[in-house]
């Protein structure tokens, strides 16, 4: 994208002659390493990795986040402080990062607050990596001339993107993705992360084709039109409810750009209109015509499960920590304790609030939230005041696309895919508004350090490249594990499950998958080992816990130590209902491991608990039927199950009511739930079993 003439958005002295970091090598490689980095996040992924999106970008980003830090080292050396932008904007990032610093010291989970969750990695570790990208842009980018390159770079990673989404819209993907949907995710791993890529890139696309007062050439005109039209055909594609919200923002700020710039007149109302009944005559026939129509007419049908009740869960753990959260990338351990429960069985855990500001009042609380406006107000006000005078086109570009991110984020999750572009605008707004001085190079010794020094140096870029690569090979491992366990080769997958916690031992979902290639070979105290660590680095995921408690009961069948393995097992199942009351599957496994072992009180109030949140799951009240004939609390069971029918009154809870009264010799009570079961089940046997035991 370039515009008619020269825009220079620091002081006249960055562009003098005497500027020789203008014109230096370090500043060239500090732009040529941000699009390369912006590139890779896009379109590097991994599949046959465990996780084969979100980290190999992470650790390519962080892997080229060390590059790019020493060059700006490197540069402030040879260069001096003079090259950084002068402006108050560092100091609302400064605080930014100390919020979360100081709830990364209370994190529930200090490594997930430092690494991040297994799915999305954005703790601290993406703080620092964006830091250094804000840095580096804030440093590299001096004049409107240096963006052309860099958009050039970026639109060729996003027709690379856009390809292999129409690809798998064709469904032609020649990778067999396991658990792909139908919809396109392309590079980015998810329909989601594509649909928010989609309103970043349609938002910059719109300004430069629909506002052409800021000076852009025809032919960039003419291709960000087609990628803009691209973009809302991938987006009825790939059915994403918060691309809408995007593609409105970015509407909502042409009409903005077109207030400042032109000021209120007829011609600029007559556009207004036109920009609307355009607008509206392509939502009507891609509503009425694509998937996207059908998921915006249940958008309001949560049913429990949807984004209304995890906003509530949301709130709940942000009342919980108010002050400085539960960490940063922490979201997975609050979320459980405070989710409602789900029919049937609950869904999955979640590890994101789908919202850019509940995640940040989970995560880091208060000073977090008060950081994160503070900066984003402080750095809009900078480009409204300051950047719009000095660069309307660059201007007019980071407004759109922060307009479209920030307002799809309302209903997205986080994700290294589109987290990097706020931060790369943010290093443009400081680089704008920054007042840099002239940096006439300084002589400088060749070796400063000292061989000490720099043999220090060279050690610390060997493990800057060796750590991404040792993470990196330990979830290629886990991947094979994976892969093996699909093709029924337990013994290879168990050898590459080993090779994987070897070479990175943090990771919970590693040892879990040893744990289960060990369960494939009937390794149960092995299995339930490997399961134990994987629940001790990730105590919130109450899968975990249900797996332990699986290979302990397994074990106790063995009769490897089956008293202790048995009790073991109980334990477990009563450790991962307390992690997630309402998780899939957890009550059920408690009630069965608890009765099988002999627990029958656990066993009756776990099933009791699985018939009342789960909307009278029948299979389960059978099993509080059984557990009632052999409780020993008598007294307790009874004012449990009189709770519950109050609640969920279901056959099987009446008839465990009755066998509970008429334990206790109350049959006039017996005999009330009895007939009041054979009412609610006229053909029940049991019934009618206990109503003639009771006429004896």
């Amino acid at each position: 994208m370039t515009t008619r003439g020269t825009t220079t958005w620091t002081s006249t002295a960055t562009s003098a002659p005497s500027d020789a970091f203008g014109t230096s090598r370090l500043r060239q490689l500090l732009l040529f390493l941000v699009a390369i980095k912006i590139a890779g996040i896009l379109l590097i992924f991994d599949p046959w990795g465990l996780q084969s999106f979100d980290l190999p970008k992470t650790l390519f980003s962080h892997t080229v986040a060390w590059i790019l830090g020493a060059t700006t080292i490197a540069a402030l050396l040879v260069y001096g402080a003079g090259i950084v932008p002068r402006t108050r904007l560092h100091l609302a990032v400064a605080a930014y990062v100390l919020a979360n610093l100081l709830s990364a010291l209370f994190a529930e989970n200090a490594y997930l607050a430092v690494f991040g969750d297994q799915d999305r990695y954005l703790g601290l570790g993406f703080v620092a990596d964006m830091v250094v990208l804000y840095l580096a842009v804030a440093v590299g980018f001096r004049s409107a001339k240096d963006l052309p390159p860099f958009f050039a770079a970026l639109g060729v990673a996003t027709l690379l993107v856009f390809a292999y989404a129409l690809v798998q819209a064709a469904q032609l993907d020649p990778l067999p993705w396991l658990g792909a949907t139908a919809q396109p995710f392309s590079t980015l791993g998810h329909p989601d992360m594509l649909g928010h890529f989609l309103s970043i890139v349609f938002a910059l696309c719109v300004v430069v084709a629909l506002v052409p007062q800021l000076g852009f050439r025809g032919a960039a005109r003419a291709a960000a039109a087609a990628a803009a039209s691209l973009s809302v055909l991938l987006a009825a594609v790939i059915a994403t409810r918060g691309t809408l919200l995007g593609f409105g923002a970015a509407l909502a700020v042409v009409m903005v750009l077109e207030l400042r710039l032109r000021g209120l007149s007829r011609s600029t109302a007559t556009k207004f209109l036109l920009t609307a009944v355009v607008a509206v005559g392509l939502c009507i026939p891609i509503l009425a015509l694509s998937p996207l129509g059908a998921r915006m007419a249940n958008v309001l049908d949560d049913r429990g499960s949807g984004r209304v009740a995890l906003y509530d869960a949301a709130l709940q753990a942000t009342l919980a920590r108010p002050v400085v959260g539960w960490g940063p990338d922490n979201f997975a351990s609050a979320y459980p304790a405070f989710r409602q429960p789900q029919p049937y069985g609950g869904v999955n855990p979640e590890s994101s609030a789908h919202d850019w500001l509940l995640q940040a009042s989970v995560t880091t609380g208060a000073l977090g939230v008060g950081a994160l406006l503070a900066m984003l107000l402080a750095f809009a006000v900078a480009l409204w005041r300051v950047v719009m005078v000095r660069s309307a086109s660059v201007a007019a570009l980071i407004l759109g696309g922060l307009a479209a991110y920030y307002t799809h984020g309302l209903v997205a999750v986080g994700s290294i895919s589109v987290d990097w572009f706020p931060w790369f605008c943010f290093g443009l707004i400081a680089s704008t508004t920054g007042l840099s001085s002239s940096a006439t190079a300084r002589r400088v010794r060749p070796a400063p350090l000292g061989p000490i020094g720099l043999f220090a140096a060279a050690l610390l870029a060997a493990a800057a490249i060796a750590l991404p690569i040792s993470a990196f090979q330990a979830n290629r491992h886990a991947g094979a594990a994976r892969a093996e366990l699909l093709l029924g080769r337990p013994e290879r997958a168990v050898s590459a499950a080993e090779s994987a916690v070897s070479t990175d031992s943090g990771r919970s979902a590693y040892w879990r998958w040893l744990g289960l290639s060990r369960e494939k070979m009937e390794r149960w105290r092995e299995a339930a080992e490997g399961y134990e660590e994987a629940a001790v680095r990730a105590p919130h995921d109450a899968t975990y816990w249900s797996s332990l408690a699986r290979a302990r009961r397994n074990q106790a069948l063995a009769k490897d130590e089956p008293e202790l393995a048995g009790a073991a097992a109980v334990q477990a199942a009563l450790r991962a209902v307390a992690v997630d009351p309402y998780g899939l599957g957890v009550n059920e496994s408690l009630a069965d491991l608890a009765y099988e072992f002999g627990d029958f009180d656990i066993a009756l109030r776990a099933a009791v608990k699985t018939v009342v949140i789960y909307d009278g799951y029948p299979t389960y009240g059978h099993r509080a039927l059984q557990a009632a004939e052999r409780v020993t609390d008598l007294p307790g069971a009874r004012r449990v199950l009189e709770e519950a029918v109050t609640l969920e009154e279901t056959t099987e809870l009446r008839l465990a009511l009755a066998v509970t009264a008429l334990r206790m010799n109350d049959r006039p009570a017996a005999r009330e739930s009895a007939l009041r079961a054979l009412a609610l089940a006229p053909n029940s046997q049991e019934a009618l079993r206990l109503l003639a035991q009771l006429d004896r």
